[in-house]
């Protein structure tokens, strides 16, 4: 049994680190190595791929390639689901000495991987306006909402997202620009597809108190500042309504 668990520890390290054919006591066992670990590369380069298909596509295939293999060696997978072998490659291209200087790249890859993510947080059933009938009026200005999991704020400074919905609705790559000013966008998930679309000022600020615990009240004073004063409640409550339909927000409590 330790001879066992000593040559499964050699195949396991040949597999994480390539051997050269010195490393090795005979070509023969240099190849059965190779075999393993090229297919175990192989592997989960095809998993980066469908992970990330804008970014493949934008960057090329052989370029991709590189990155690919590059984080597959410097990130052995610790993850017991593969699947979530590249939750950090965004990362990874960020503090890359080569790759941080393409931001379109790292925040395109934080975009795929988010929208995935929102794809598959467990299924927590929203709230409908049908279960705000408890609170009476008064109490609605105490209330507070919380996020469905489902939901993300990102902020870019490129047009990452534009070139996410062309290759959605297979359209040919725009040129990758940098905006004068970054742009918030908002991901969540209803029912069984996610969407993604941009936030004005507003909706930026009224979705970000939301998740910081802000009560109704609360939210309605900070969007004075974006919104006529004697119209901040009623522009308030109509994007509460919209979230609610749908399906962004959870079960509120009273603060």
């Amino acid at each position: 049994l330790m001879l066992l668990k000593q040559r499964q520890e050699q195949i396991l390290h040949r597999i994480l680190h390539p051997a050269q054919e010195d490393d090795v006591d005979s070509e023969a066992e240099f190849k059965h190595f190779e075999v393993y670990a090229e297919g175990y590369c192989w592997r989960l380069v095809e998993l980066l791929y469908n992970d990330y298909p804008v970014l493949s596509e934008l960057v090329g295939n052989d370029l991709f390639y590189q990155m690919a293999k590059a984080y597959i060696y410097s990130h052995p997978s610790r993850q017991t689901n593969i699947h979530y072998f590249a939750v950090g490659f965004a990362d990874y291209l960020q503090k890359h000495a080569v790759y941080c200087g393409q931001t379109v790249w790292v925040e395109l890859a934080k975009l795929e991987w988010e929208m995935a993510m929102s794809a598959e947080v467990a299924d927590i059933k929203p709230v409908a306006m049908t279960d705000l009938a408890v609170f009476s009026p008064e109490q609605f200005s105490s209330l507070c909402f919380q996020l469905h999991p489902s939901v993300r704020l990102l902020e870019f400074t490129t047009n990452a997202a534009e070139l996410l919905q062309a290759f959605n609705t297979e359209k040919q790559l725009p040129a990758v620009l940098t905006n004068q000013n970054p742009s918030t966008w908002l991901i969540w998930r209803d029912d069984l597809t996610v969407y993604n679309r941009p936030l004005g000022k507003l909706e930026t600020v009224f979705l970000s108190l939301i998740r910081d615990k802000y009560c109704f009240a609360e939210i309605c004073e900070c969007a004075v500042e974006y919104s006529a004063e004697n119209q901040a409640a009623e522009v308030c409550a109509a994007m509460m309504a919209d979230y609610i339909q749908n399906g962004m927000l959870l079960e509120p409590w009273l603060k």
